[in-house]
């Protein structure tokens, strides 16, 4: 019974640990990458985004794709946009934008993004989506078809099978489990996955 005590000891402190270690990284990590932009409360969810361009010109708003921010088309187009109105967004739970409570769905964040719009003052976008942002896009403007000029998808994910989630993907879902890999493996072992 003791062992079992001690092992249990060890198992708990080794996780306090390396959630620690996690707080440690995620702080570091925020550091180097501090929020770029203005933020916005949207029905009670803070969202990140940048406005750039002549405000004057129609809108143009770039949704990113999956496990991004809009830091990565802000790279890939803001020089061949410049001169445009163009609304960059941290996609709702990604960057520095809040992840809504419950349940999410393309439809949620469709709506999410029209609240969005009406709070900046945009009656409606050329919409440009990349990947997931493209499905997200596309939801937009079957939902709220008054907010879309135009539709620019970029490799977008719109089949009805896109095939199998990664595994940490599923796992990231399960209860407890999900938590450790999101709050304290990722943040520990993530960022070695880019070099």
């Amino acid at each position: 019974m003791l062992t079992v005590v001690i092992l249990a000891l060890i198992a708990l402190t080794a996780l306090i640990g390396a959630f620690l270690l996690a707080r440690h990284r995620v702080r570091l990590i925020e550091a180097r990458h501090p929020p770029s932009a203005e933020f916005i409360n949207v029905a009670g969810i803070r969202l990140h985004y940048r406005r750039t361009g002549n405000s004057a010109q129609p809108a143009i708003l770039v949704l990113h794709g999956a496990t991004s921010n809009l830091e990565e088309p802000f790279a890939a187009l803001s020089e061949r946009l410049e001169g445009e109105h163009v609304i960059w967004l941290d996609r709702p739970g990604l960057g520095w934008s809040d992840r809504p409570e419950g349940p999410w769905s393309p439809e949620r964040e469709a709506a999410l993004i029209a609240d969005f719009l009406d709070e900046i003052g945009v009656s409606s976008a050329l919409v440009v989506g990349h990947s997931w942002g493209g499905a997200i896009a596309m939801r937009l403007a079957m939902d709220h078809p008054a907010r879309v000029d135009a539709l620019l998808l970029i490799a977008p994910a719109l089949s009805a099978w896109i095939g199998e989630a990664a595994w940490f993907n599923k796992v990231s879902f399960w209860p407890g489990a999900g938590w450790l890999l999101t709050h304290v493996i990722v943040p520990i072992v993530g960022e070695k996955q880019t070099a």
